[in-house]
């Protein structure tokens, strides 16, 4: 979220306030009034010529844009935001009292983006380990997951805290796991990023930064549009 204007985040969390899996609860409000009535409405939002017009006169919040980066929204809901073109019009969505539907406005440039694991090695915080320990550390774990050993085991075995440092490397993930999530180009440490990018999926490799060593199983690569900008249809789901 912080790559969100002060103002855009206000308007994310009290539209946007999407705190549980996707799929999951739009199985709970699908088929309620505002569901059907979006789905009506679907079309002629996306053949709307004046968006802010059929806005007002079709939804219960005012007409504004949103601006999402990748990784604001659950991972389903992004999937159809960004496998989709300017004009169309995707959902409906579910919130907490309300569904909705996005029209995309536009779609920023074409990013890379490259999914991955780790195992992170602090220098020095609680273990007290200067950057030559670490990097010992990260040849025996990469060694280890070269000849076959569990990543899970050689994680919990070898790695340290990530969780306070994820918004420094600009990354989201299952932390307690090794997962990194979706990195993208210009989110993340350029120390951090050139070397996954320079690898090939499956390598393992280890990477030093400022603020730590870490053994990185590189995942998959892709290029896409890494922010948004949308218009929110919204209609609030009756009691």
């Amino acid at each position: 979220m912080k790559y969100i204007t002060a103002i855009s985040l206000i308007i994310t969390f009290a539209i946007l306030n999407v705190q549980s899996g996707y799929s999951q609860k739009m199985f709970k409000v699908q088929g309620n009034e505002a569901w059907d009535y979006l789905v009506s409405k679907k079309e002629d939002f996306k053949a709307a010529i004046n968006d802010s017009l059929f806005v007002t006169k079709n939804g219960d919040k005012p007409y504004r844009y949103v601006y999402l980066r990748r990784g604001d929204q659950e991972q389903d809901v992004e999937e159809v935001i960004y496998k989709s073109n300017p004009g169309d019009v995707v959902g409906p969505f579910p919130g907490e009292d309300y569904n909705y539907l996005f029209k995309i406005r536009s779609l920023d440039s074409i990013k890379q983006r490259i999914s991955a694991k780790h195992i992170f090695i602090l220098k020095g915080g609680k273990a007290k380990r200067d950057s030559l320990s670490a990097n010992k550390i990260a040849i025996k774990v990469k060694d280890a997951l070269e000849k076959g050993e569990l990543f899970d085991e050689v994680f919990k075995a070898n790695s340290d805290n990530f969780a306070s440092f994820a918004a420094l490397y600009g990354v989201t993930g299952n932390y307690a796991k090794g997962g990194l999530g979706w990195i993208w180009e210009d989110q993340t440490l350029p120390e951090f990023f050139q070397p996954l990018n320079n690898a090939n999926t499956g390598d393992i490799i280890i990477i030093n930064t400022r603020y730590a060593v870490h053994v990185v199983i590189v995942g998959e690569k892709e290029k896409g549009p890494s922010k948004a900008t949308l218009v929110p249809l919204v209609k609030i789901t009756p009691k």
